[in-house]
């Protein structure tokens, strides 16, 4: 039975699948919901062949002309994987073809410098800020300039399309304070990359609800419980925050929660978890405060008190009730594997991927490995006067990456903790 149906039946690639060639493989990334797979020589072309509507049997024949082994029931196994993480899909025989994805049809250059260019690019579109947070590392607030005007962000826009970035994390400052985060969303989705955007969810205009929701692959909300986040911003930040949530979610959002861990929240985490997913959040990161104003004011925090706290705070959350995507920031990374709570295959492994797997991007342009490493000695470059490969695998990019990965990887770097 299994035979006739595998002769019937036919898998096209999801039309937002996006695909990008690797000299080890590929990347296979799904804009509608950020699922990024990396694959091998052989599953990458088996996701770029199915372009075109095909027969397992056909897409088997295929692969083997490619000089792949193409065993029969593992290609099934692997076609089902994808189907059932919705990157594949079964369609009529006279399903039209897929136009080419051009970052799968290029041989990648061999390179001993990692991926070919960055996954994520995290893109500070102002330091302008409607709120100020004394604990914002940005420094952001309304004195602030604005920064770059629309005309340099549509041309960073263009430029991060041709360097082969995936995602764009799109943050400030207050990015829907800029009077064309509309059409700046509009634009990153036309040219086939997902925004995912951080907000405080104050300063939102029914322009902006419909853009988030049309163009927007995630919007993560700064939240907390109701007393600490009126007490850090100010009184009614909240109940703007809620009504922005239940705006979004009515357009269709998809909500995240960015959760900042205080001396305040993190003995009883599990209320600030709970009001998370009272806003109709799907995912919330836990993150660690960073810069010169944490580090005076909240000195050694967090400590393993706070630690275990937190981990009784995150049980007591779980226990029964549907699953709800937990992340942790990176600096914490070490201390949460040691309390057994990363799933992962890798607990142990450190660092947060700036340089090799994403960059971080000034309202003007200039591209550095990490938010928090914006210093002289690891500026990589203009994304608009300096080439792609002269940002990433060559020149005063390559350098600066090499300088930043000996300085801060997972030892010395300004997010760990000490």
């Amino acid at each position: 039975m299994s035979g006739c149906l595998e002769l019937v039946r036919r898998f096209q690639r999801h039309p937002s699948v996006r695909l990008r060639r690797e000299s080890w493989g590929g990347l296979v990334f799904h804009r509608d919901h950020g699922d990024l797979i990396e694959v091998d020589a052989e599953g990458f072309d088996t996701v770029a062949a199915l372009a075109k509507a095909q027969t397992l049997s056909d897409l088997r024949g295929l692969l083997r002309a490619q000089g792949h082994p193409a065993r029969r029931l593992a290609l099934a196994a692997f076609v089902s994987v994808l189907e059932d993480r919705g990157i594949v899909r079964r369609v009529v025989p006279d399903a039209p073809d897929l136009p080419p994805d051009p970052w799968s049809l290029d041989a990648a250059p061999a390179t001993d410098t990692g991926l070919r260019a960055p996954i994520v690019a995290h893109w500070a579109v102002t330091y302008r800020c409607n709120l100020h947070c004394a604990y914002c590392y940005a420094e952001s607030g309304p004195w602030r300039e604005p920064g770059a005007d629309p005309e340099v962000r549509h041309r960073i826009v263009q430029w991060l399309a041709a360097w082969g970035v995936l995602e764009v994390a799109l943050g400030g400052g207050e990015p829907t304070t800029l009077p064309d985060f509309a059409a700046l969303l509009a634009a990153i989705r036309a040219v086939g990359l997902v925004a995912n955007v951080t907000t405080n969810g104050t300063n939102h205009r029914p322009e902006v609800i419909r853009a988030l929701a049309e163009h927007a692959g995630v919007v993560h909300l700064s939240a907390d419980r109701p007393e600490y986040l009126d007490a850090a911003r100010g009184a009614g930040v909240f109940a703007r925050l809620r009504q922005t949530a239940l705006e979004l979610a009515g357009a269709g959002a998809r909500l995240g929660v960015n959760l900042l861990l205080t001396p305040e929240n993190i003995h009883d985490l599990h209320r600030s978890l709970d009001e998370a997913v009272g806003l109709g959040a799907r995912s919330v990161t836990l993150l660690c405060s960073k810069g010169d104003w944490a580090s005076a004011h909240w000195p050694g925090f967090p400590g393993p008190r706070d630690l275990e706290a937190a981990v009784e705070g995150v049980r007591s959350f779980t226990a029964g009730r549907p699953a709800v995507r937990l992340y942790v920031d990176t600096a914490l990374r070490g201390e949460w594997a040691e309390l057994g709570l990363l799933d992962d295959p890798e607990p142990d492994v450190v660092g947060c991927g700036g340089g090799q797997r994403h960059v971080a991007i000034t309202p003007e342009g200039d591209v550095y490995p990490c938010s928090h490493a914006r210093s002289a000695d690891y500026r990589m470059g203009n994304l608009l006067t300096d080439g792609c490969d002269h940002l990433w695998s060559m020149g005063t990019g390559l350098a600066a990456r090499r300088r930043y990965l000996q300085d801060c990887h997972g030892v010395r770097c300004p997010c760990r903790t000490d």
